[in-house]
């Protein structure tokens, strides 16, 4: 009766012990998911509020690039255009400039040309009246030959006076051709100068229209430019203050959003802080409680000094020493401590809580010779316990 006693007392203490590790289990699996379930909510709610407010600062950045990329599109069109007016301006100027380069040369050559053929005319004027007065020469001196032929006979006087009269004549009529080709000469000149003053001015006249049409056409361009400038100025001002405004609206949302989860953050602290406080408390006292203070037994086995059996040393504290025993079968030394455990918590409400436990532990030696059960015997002294048993 007393080993199925011990046996159900055993069965018992392992349900018990069974129970007490089940319950210990579950109690540190629901801290656990406890835990787990507010750092779950926790991230989640971090995470929500990052996705949040990281879309919100995307959609802003995105709507940002949008508007930056429609006015660098606008400023692209606009600087085209610049480029246009300019490549046009350039044009129109570079063929002004040929129109009136191809009309320089055109009046050149057609003065070059006048010039050539007053020019001819005049040597063909001069070729004449050289032709003619040679011709009036040639005729002057048959005159004068045939006048000495006819007057050879006459006196040297009136012969010398002949003479003179025709070199006076002679000399008259060279002079009237050298005052004529004087006078031709002077109207060339005269003509040439006119032509060149009247090329002149028309070629002033017309640098003069042409650099009127660029001042204008430049003016414009610049008027144009200044338009568009302050107009893209004033749409950027008012994109700006749209974006400024809609982004401290939704800051502070997200700021209120914060306060409020901030808020059950502190609530869910407080409230973890008194579970773990009351945790603490509970294992402060549990602690307290020998029945905790041994997880295992760990003895010295030597032979003794007669060499007729062996000493078993364990250090443990008096008041756990009266629970130890020791068992020796064949080549086996089986050493078990039995202890209870009774806890009882106070609650709020004013009630209690008791919790009662068993435990065994048990430590089994194989030694090299058989050992005889009925011979162990036991001494305490300062903090250590010895067994000695003898062999068989």
């Amino acid at each position: 009766m007393t080993v199925i006693n011990q046996l159900n007392k055993r069965t018992e203490n392992l349900k018990h012990k069974q129970e007490l590790k089940n319950l210990k289990n579950q109690h540190e699996n629901e801290l656990e998911k406890l835990k787990l379930n507010h750092e779950k909510y926790k991230n989640q709610v971090k995470t929500a509020h990052t996705l949040e407010k990281s879309n919100l600062y995307s959609d802003h950045k995105i709507k940002l690039a949008r508007q930056a990329d429609q006015n660098e599109k606008t400023l692209e069109r606009l600087r085209a255009s610049l480029d246009e007016v300019k490549d046009h301006t350039t044009k129109e100027k570079k063929r002004i400039l040929s129109e009136n380069d191809k009309n320089l040369k055109n009046l050149t050559t057609t003065h070059e040309t006048l010039v050539a053929s007053k020019k001819m005319k005049n040597e063909h004027l001069i070729q004449d009246m050289d032709h003619e007065a040679k011709i009036q020469i040639n005729k002057l001196q048959r005159k004068i030959n045939a006048k000495e032929t006819e007057l050879k006979g006459t006196s040297s006087e009136r012969l010398n006076e002949q003479r003179s009269t025709n070199q006076h004549k002679f000399q008259t009529n060279k002079n009237i051709f050298a005052k004529k080709e004087l006078a031709q000469t002077d109207k060339f000149q005269r003509s040439l100068l006119k032509q060149s003053k009247e090329h002149t001015k028309l070629l002033a006249e017309t640098e003069r229209k042409h650099q009127g049409q660029i001042s204008t056409r430049d003016k414009n361009y610049k008027k144009e430019v200044d338009l568009k400038t302050k107009d893209h100025l004033k749409k950027m001002n008012q994109l700006n203050n749209f974006h400024e405004k809609k982004y401290n609206a939704e800051y502070t949302k997200n700021e209120k959003i914060m306060q409020r989860l901030l808020g059950k953050k502190e609530k869910i602290i407080s409230q973890l802080r008194q579970m773990v406080k009351h945790e603490a408390i509970k294992e402060m006292e549990m602690n307290k409680d020998s029945f905790y203070h041994y997880t295992g037994i760990e003895p010295k086995i030597t032979l003794n000094e007669k060499q007729d059996g062996y000493s078993i040393k364990l250090q443990i504290p008096e008041y756990e020493a009266k629970n130890v025993k020791v068992v020796g079968f064949d080549r086996e030394i089986k050493l078990t401590m039995d202890r209870d455990f009774d806890y009882t918590k106070k609650l709020e409400n004013g009630g209690s809580s008791v919790v009662k436990k068993s435990e065994t532990l048990t430590s089994k030696i194989p030694v090299e010779y058989i050992v005889n059960p009925k011979t162990v015997t036991r001494n305490y002294n300062e903090g250590m316990l010895t067994f000695d048993i003898k062999f068989a």
